[in-house]
C-alpha cells in the first residue's frame, strides 16, 4: 500500500490493514508512507512501514501520486506483491489470490478495462492511440487500457525490466493536454498524469498483456447489497467525493465496525469523513465507464 498527501490517506490505509488482517491470515502489508502526514500512532500497528522520499513524491515541487505508484517499486522489499489502493477494504481472503497470481507465468498481472486493437476504430480511456503511438515513438500496436486499483508485481529479471520501462515511460511523458480526462485532482496545483496510462504503454511496449481471468474487485456504481459481493476480495471506493453510493458506504462502515469490534476497537474513521479528503477530481471519476 502506499500512503501520501491528506491525512484521510493516512486513516484510509489503517481501515484497509484492520481489514486484511482481519481476513487474510498472514498477509504481509508493506506499506510506504510520506512520514509528514502519516501518524506514529497508526503507523506502528504495520508490518514494514517505508518512508517515501521527498523527491519522488514531489518531483517537481508538487505532489505527483503518479510519481509515488510509478516509483514506488525501488522501495518494496517482497519477492512478489499485491499493490492495493487504500480507498477500499478487504472483505475476503486476500491469500488464494496472492497464490493464484504468484504460481501464474509472467511478471506483472492487473485487471484490463479495454483492449484498443491496433487496427480498429477503438480508443482506451486516458488517450487516443495515435497521440500514444507518436508521443512514445511506438509501432501500432494493441493497447490494454488498465484499472490499477489493484496490481500483482514479480521481483524477478523480467518484472525489474518492465518497472523500468514504466519509469522511462513517466520520464518521458508529454503534456497533459493530450489527456482525454484529467486525473490526481486539484491537490497538487495542477492535474496529475495517470498512472494507468504509464503502465499502459510500458505493457506495449514490452509486448505484455496484463490481463487475467481473476475478477476479485467490486467497483460499486449504484446501490449495492453486501449479498451481491460473493466471490469478491476487495470493496473499492473508488472515484470522486461523490463515489460511490451510500449503500456501499454503509457496508464499508458496518464491516470495519466488525473487524474492528473483536480487537475492542472503535471505528473511528468512517467513510463520510474519509472521502473529504480524496484527491479524485469532482468532475470525473478515476476510472473507466462502460
Amino acid at each position: 500500500m502506499v500512503s501520501f498527501g491528506n491525512r484521510s490517506y493516512a486513516q484510509m490505509a489503517w481501515n484497509m490493514l484492520k481489514s486484511i488482517q482481519a481476513t487474510s491470515a498472514g498477509v504481509v502489508v508493506e506499506l510506504l508512507y510520506e512520514p509528514s502526514t502519516f501518524p506514529l500512532n497508526l503507523l506502528k500497528d504495520f508490518d514494514n512501514p517505508i518512508p517515501i522520499p521527498k523527491p519522488l513524491l514531489y518531483p517537481e515541487g508538487r505532489l505527483s501520486p503518479c510519481s509515488a505508484k510509478v516509483f514506488m517499486h525501488d522501495l518494496v522489499t517482497l519477492d512478489h506483491y499485491l499493490y492495493l489502493d487504500i480507498d477500499g477494504i478487504c472483505i475476503a481472503d486476500l491469500n488464494p489470490i496472492i497464490n493464484a497470481l504468484s504460481k501464474k507465468r509472467g511478471s506483472v498481472f492487473t485487471q484490463v478495462m479495454r483492449t484498443a486493437k491496433k487496427d480498429t476504430d477503438g480508443e482506451i480511456f486516458w488517450m487516443k492511440k495515435d497521440d500514444i503511438f507518436r508521443e512514445w515513438d511506438l509501432e501500432p500496436c494493441d493497447i490494454h487500457g488498465l484499472q490499477s486499483s489493484w496490481m500483482f508485481f514479480k521481483n524477478t529479471n523480467a518484472g525489474r525490466d518492465f518497472i523500468f520501462t514504466a519509469q522511462d515511460v513517466f520520464e518521458k511523458r508529454p503534456s497533459n493536454e493530450l489527456l482525454l480526462h484529467s486525473w490526481g485532482g486539484k491537490k497538487s496545483g495542477r492535474d496529475d498524469f495517470p498512472d494507468e496510462l504509464i503502465y499502459t504503454v510500458a505493457c506495449a511496449i514490452k509486448g505484455i498483456d496484463p490481463s487475467v481471468e481473476l475478477d476479485f474487485i467490486v467497483f460499486p456504481k449504484g446501490q449495492v447489497r453486501l449479498s451481491q459481493m460473493e466471490g469478491k476480495a476487495i470493496l473499492s471506493m473508488w472515484g470522486t467525493r461523490w463515489m460511490p453510493h451510500r449503500s456501499a458506504k454503509r457496508i464499508y462502515d458496518l464491516l470495519m465496525q466488525k473487524y474492528l469490534k473483536p480487537q475492542g476497537l472503535q471505528h473511528r474513521f468512517k467513510f463520510h469523513l474519509l472521502e473529504r479528503g480524496k484527491h479524485a477530481n469532482g468532475k470525473q471519476a478515476m476510472g473507466y465507464k462502460k
